[in-house]
């Protein structure tokens, strides 16, 4: 994807890191920030998603799922937001799923951590609110590669100002197999 991006002239940066800790996400968003001079985007789309009845589900099976799925999200939100704070100007958008809107067999960890990221998103939309930085989720249903675009064309949307007036909100993209 960066090759792709490169090619059509846009100034890219890549960093790999474990976004389960910290002080690794701390330091990725400050050489992005270096290299690339601020950010106005985050786009946070991690997760996994073991699927284990939760009486299997060991304790520390149970963190890393919140590790990677929540804490990272709040690693990356935290590292982000005094530039868009001083900038007056921003959009975060995070990336849940069907078990972020609904119970499903097996995925107890994943569900509780996704949906735990949407309180994330709404608790930053409210205390942002007054800096003009927006926060919304977006929930993908099952993707494949000739259906992704919904998805990223739903995050430009949140990403441009088209959706100027929406924080703290969420878009269901599932093809319509959840409606609420």
């Amino acid at each position: 994807m960066a090759a792709q991006c490169r090619e059509l002239g846009v100034r890219t940066h890549t960093a790999i890191c474990d976004v389960s800790e910290a002080a690794g996400v701390y330091r990725m968003v400050a050489e992005g920030t270096n290299s690339l001079g601020k950010i106005d985007i985050l786009v946070s789309n991690v997760a996994i998603r073991p699927h284990k009845p939760i009486l299997e589900v060991s304790d520390d099976e149970w963190q890393h799922v919140f590790a990677v799925n929540l804490d990272s999200a709040f690693y990356l939100c935290k590292a982000v937001l005094p530039g868009m704070m001083e900038r007056r100007s921003g959009s975060i958008i995070a990336l849940g799923g069907t078990s972020s809107v609904t119970g499903r067999p097996d995925s107890s960890a994943v569900t509780a951590a996704k949906t735990g990221l949407l309180g994330l998103i709404r608790a930053i939309a409210a205390e942002m609110a007054p800096y003009d930085v927006r926060a919304n989720m977006v929930n993908p249903g099952a993707t494949n590669t000739s259906r992704e675009h919904p998805v990223a064309n739903t995050c430009l949307f949140f990403a441009s100002d088209e959706s100027a007036y929406i924080t703290g909100d969420r878009l269901n993209v599932m093809g319509g197999r959840y409606m609420s």
